[in-house]
């Protein structure tokens, strides 16, 4: 599958960069801190003497917060989700305004009457207000592609955005709603339970933005792959 350069690419090795920045700056930190000469670190005290924060822990709860790489992938995984769906609304305005596709397609309150004109607001309306899963599929569908054109494939793809949500509103497990989004989608056998304690250690965050990476490449492939009807 040929790999189209739109602008996420750019901003994906940015953000990329910083990741493994962030990575090595913790992991060197830590092992610093391991070297300090300190005979008790339990009652050694962290203070944070930037502005005007009045911020302190331990110095073992700060170095167990260096060690737990979690941290790090909980933070990361919504900013790439937010490259992602910013790449998805500059594709549909590709379709609409490069393509010609039709703007109804991605009409995703069924109320014409009062239907959006332009392309930015119709693919910010879209991407907002629906599913992964459906305006996945949707764009896919415009250039002949499908679910099988998407490595990893769309269970994985969901299952990370759901973690995206979870987190981001400060849960640490699966709930009902989020499991039965999964089974939803009739893609094979759930990996994760109700109750399931999130974890979001290096292997699992890999495996989620391979996949949004793949998921990504192939709907910019199907928009890209079908013929400009702009002079």
């Amino acid at each position: 599958m040929a790999w189209v350069r739109f602008p996420i690419w750019d901003r994906w090795k940015e953000l990329t960069r910083f990741l493994l920045a962030s990575e090595m700056a913790l992991t060197s930190y830590a092992n610093y801190l391991g070297t300090l000469p300190i005979t008790n670190t339990s009652a050694a005290i962290i203070k944070d003497t930037s502005g005007t924060s009045k911020f302190q822990c331990s110095f073992d709860d700060f170095l167990a917060t260096l060690k737990d790489e979690e941290q790090i992938y909980r933070v990361m995984l919504p900013a790439y989700f937010g490259l992602l769906e910013e790449h998805a609304r500059n594709l549909i305005e590709e379709l609409i305004i490069k393509k010609n596709i039709s703007a109804s397609i991605f009409n995703n309150t069924g109320n014409t009457k009062n239907a959006i004109q332009t392309a930015d607001q119709v693919a910010e309306s879209y991407i907002r207000n629906t599913s992964i899963e459906v305006w996945g599929k949707t764009i896919l569908k415009t250039g002949g592609r499908d679910w099988a054109d998407v490595d990893g494939g769309i269970l994985v793809l969901v299952e990370a955005f759901v973690v995206r949500n979870l987190i981001a509103h400060g849960l640490n497990n699966f709930n009902d709603m989020a499991i039965n989004r999964l089974s939803g989608l009739n893609a094979g056998t759930l990996r994760v339970t109700t109750g399931q304690q999130i974890r979001l250690n290096k292997p699992v965050f890999q495996e989620y933005l391979v996949t949004i990476r793949a998921f990504a490449r192939a709907i910019a492939g199907a928009v890209e792959n079908i013929p400009s009807q702009v002079a």
